[in-house]
């Protein structure tokens, strides 16, 4: 269940940490020890012999031992002098050399490679993690990709052409089906790397398991995470682990925990279904008092848990220069909040998350946007400023229906993709209909520009609000008014332009449409909403209006939050929509007021559970033919869980 990260080289101070820990029984059931040197393997065998020592005390205390490679392909940081000559290096698409991260396929390289996890797991740890900096892109003097020499002439082999580095480089930005040849053999060869390191280890260590601390940075191998993953579960036969990262060190800005958290989920979502372990990676770099909060750590984990991961890993201890008070006070909070993250555990064991879901392409890297790999960088973390206001998000395959079009994302999208939403009900920003025309898709709506906010000029009607019709969607709104703020982020708003067939939501004080509801010959239902879907400017009536129209579209979400409140709302359900929990975390710095909780189909009974306290029945209780949970006060960055008994 929780997993934390030891440093097996400091081993005065790594004894001493692990002697501390032992009073903290529950805190940790899982340590994982990292490698991360390109250094001769002499060196490593004797790094190895030190790391078995630890594996076989670590079993001993009924605690599993992993390691992690933490030098696969290079993070780009400076490595030993004593790196090997002969490792190929990765080359940029403008030609830059980078010394310290190498060809995932360079033989040299992955010869080294395989020979050195062999001696680890010659150790028999319980399972071996590959680190993050297996990608193709993102590394030192190498952002963009592997365009070495070895990869040029492979391709050129493989396709039968005879492009130049310059060609390729402008090639892959301008011509689509290059892009799709040169990004599927970046997934082999990520593959390839993958295979044979696990390979490798199960060649010396049969029983052993294989991992991937996985991120998500752009779609330069592709829209998912397969090769990796599939790499070692073919090489093995066996189950595989995941660890995902999303690059949040500290809660400076504790908002950044739940853009993790969402991002983490998303990663999820695109991971191969085989994929059962999900352990997401806590960051606490730089492993000092710097770094993140006890609270933060234990925020961040506990909507890892809601949001359907199934353990946690603490990536911290690494560092022989924090006093052991530090790391206790940690160890305190993982012990005393394992009853609930158990629960929140149960709860997601065979559920999904339930919430409108943010559209992200299929396969972004054959979009046709051009100029200078801006296909790798589709904006992703869509759906950020509805979860803030208390609306469910959720990536999975969602019980609840309804899917978030933003109109950044449409240009990442292939025709495939539009024709596919034609089908579903979507909600999507005034800017939608008028990018869609422009890729030859007609729709019953056009916008109408009013704002001036692309140039940062303010007009008389950059600021206004919509009255919303009696339309059943609008439900409690009906006749109120909301305010929209369309000069937030260069998003003007739009007022639109419908034919007959279209269903008006809501208008503008003069009179002009501003929401429409659209259903199309292919089966969906479309909402357009005139407004940037991005802005967190947003008022009580605006937010309730939203809540009703995706309520509206789902045929009834499991649950919501009926009060307008600046808390994070994530629902659980089983295969057959029956609700299992609604998490619950106050994302500011104020108390919450009491909320309430709309529920569709409510269980017999209800528990309230909250992290170091024992949990306690709740009611559930009709009112004009709906069901609610009135919630307690919940203080400024806490999280409570109402779970169905």
């Amino acid at each position: 269940m929780i997993a934390i990260r030891l440093n097996p080289f400091t081993t005065e101070y790594t004894d001493k940490v692990l002697t501390e820990m032992d009073q903290y029984k529950g805190c940790c059931d899982e340590v994982w020890l990292g490698i991360y040197s390109y250094e001769p393997l002499e060196g490593h065998r004797k790094k190895a012999e030190i790391m078995g020592r630890y594996i076989r005390r670590l079993k001993e205390k009924g605690i599993l031992p992993l390691i992690e490679i933490g030098t696969n392909l290079g993070h780009g940081n400076p490595v030993n002098p004593d790196t090997p000559a002969n490792f190929e290096r990765m080359r940029d698409k403008n030609g830059s050399v980078a010394n310290d991260c190498f060809c995932p396929v360079g033989e040299n390289f992955l010869k080294y490679q395989c020979e050195m996890i062999k001696l680890y797991a010659a150790q028999k740890p319980y399972g071996i993690y590959l680190d993050d900096d297996l990608r193709i892109e993102s590394h030192q003097k190498a952002r963009l990709g592997c365009f070495c020499e070895n990869c040029i002439n492979e391709f050129n082999r493989i396709h039968q052409t005879n492009y130049s580095l310059e060609e390729i480089a402008f090639l892959i930005d301008s011509d689509v089906g290059i892009r799709e040849k040169y990004t599927d053999m970046n997934r082999r060869h990520l593959y390839t790397y993958a295979y044979r390191m696990a390979e490798a280890a199960v060649s010396v260590c049969p029983d052993i398991f294989m991992g991937w601390e996985n991120v998500f940075i752009s779609v330069g191998t592709g829209s998912d995470l397969a090769p990796v993953f599939d790499g070692l579960h073919d090489a093995t036969g066996k189950e595989v682990f995941s660890r995902a990262g999303a690059l949040v060190y500290n809660d400076n800005n504790p908002r950044l925990l739940l853009d993790k958290v969402l991002n983490t989920s998303y990663q999820n979502a695109i991971a191969p279904g085989y994929i059962r372990v999900k352990k997401p990676e806590i960051e606490n770099t730089s492993h000092t008092f710097m770094g993140k909060t006890v609270k933060g750590t234990c925020v961040e984990a506990s909507l890892n848990l809601a949001y359907g991961n199934n353990g946690l890993s603490f990536s911290m201890c690494q560092s022989a220069t924090e006093p052991l008070a530090f790391y206790a006070r940690m160890w305190k909070a993982f012990r005393d909040h394992r009853p609930y993250w158990q629960g929140l555990i149960n709860d997601v064991e065979n559920t999904g998350v339930a919430g409108i879901r943010p559209v992200f392409p299929k396969d972004a890297y054959k979009a046709g946007v051009e100029g200078d790999l801006k296909w790798m960088h589709p904006p992703k973390e869509v759906g950020r400023n509805l979860i803030q206001a208390g609306i469910p998000i959720s990536y999975e395959d969602p019980f609840c229906r309804v899917y978030l079009l933003l109109s950044d994302i449409v240009p990442f999208l292939s025709d495939e993709d539009i024709r596919e939403l034609f089908t579903k009900n979507v909600i999507a920003d005034g800017a939608v209909p008028e990018l869609l025309a422009k890729r030859g898709f007609s729709l019953p709506v056009r916008p109408e520009r009013i704002g001036s906010g692309d140039s940062g000029a303010i007009d008389e009607e950059s600021y206004f609000s919509e009255s919303y019709t009696d339309h059943p969607a609008n439900g409690k709104s009906s006749g109120k008014t909301g305010m929209l703020d369309v000069f937030s982020g260069g998003v003007v708003c739009r007022k639109l332009i419908t034919d007959d067939s279209c269903e008006i939501l809501a208008r503008t004080a003069e009179g002009k449409i501003s929401q429409a509801l659209c259903r199309l010959p292919e089966g969906g239902a479309w909402a357009f909403v005139g407004s940037s879907l991005r802005s967190h400017m947003m008022n009580h009536e605006k937010r309730n209006q939203l809540i009703s129209l995706i309520d509206f579209l789902s045929d009834g979400l499991p649950a919501y939050l009926e009060t307008a409140s600046q808390t994070a709302v994530i629902v659980s359900c089983d295969k057959d929509g029956r609700l299992k929990a609604i998490t619950l975390q106050n994302i500011s710095i104020d108390d919450t007021q009491t909320l309430r909780v709309a529920v569709k189909e409510p269980a017999e009974h209800f528990v309230l559970s909250r992290p170091c306290m024992p949990d306690e029945p709740i009611a559930c209780t009709k009112e004009n033919g709906k069901a609610y949970i009135t919630v307690p006060s919940i203080a400024p960055w806490s999280t409570l869980t109402v779970r169905a008994v």
